[in-house]
């Protein structure tokens, strides 16, 4: 999978193309911003079980370059939600 990659302060932006493998649930290019230890991937993907519906948006969150910690997400101003990571 070919990406570029852009450096932004003390962070690193990675953009990486949507794939063209039939296979793939990718409906769009993935971003992967990567600072302070952790890595936030965003993109949208289809769901499997209807692939010709509206792709949905997808998160995900890693914690490899650090020690456990919590995670406090917030969508559209609902209140935070704690995660371990």
């Amino acid at each position: 999978m070919s990406h570029e990659i852009f450096p932004v302060g003390d962070a690193v932006v990675r953009l990486f193309d949507r794939s063209a493998d039939l296979g793939s649930d990718d409906a769009s290019d993935m971003y992967v911003l990567e600072v302070a230890g952790i890595s936030v991937l965003v993109r949208f993907r289809t769901t499997r079980t209807n692939p010709m519906s509206r792709p949905q948006l997808y998160v995900h969150i890693e914690n490899e370059g650090r020690g456990p910690t919590e995670l406090a997400v917030e969508v559209s101003n609902r209140g935070d939600t704690i995660h371990q990571i």
